[in-house]
């Protein structure tokens, strides 16, 4: 159920507060593990069956914002190598 709430929460945010998602980006540090745990449920997955990171990048380029915020990563993914100074 919270992975449902939260593809919800960054539809709206993508939709209706896109200079959120990129003033968190901005203040995002760190780098992405490659994990492919953020990527669960992902449609791209789902139709094109496992596919590498980096097409997984090229078909979406709002994987690139993924996680928009601290929000996100504890939903997702603890261990997640982005992180968000206080």
């Amino acid at each position: 159920m919270k992975k449902l709430l939260n593809r919800i929460r960054f539809e709206f945010l993508r939709l209706f507060n896109p200079l959120y998602i990129e003033h968190q980006i901005e203040k995002r540090e760190g780098d992405c593990k490659r994990c492919g745990i953020c990527c669960s449920g992902c449609r791209h997955l789902l139709y094109n069956g496992c596919i590498n990171y980096q097409e997984r990048l090229g078909l979406n380029p709002l994987c690139r914002a993924f996680p928009i915020d601290k929000l996100d990563k504890e939903i997702v993914n603890k261990n997640c190598g982005y992180y968000w100074k206080k």
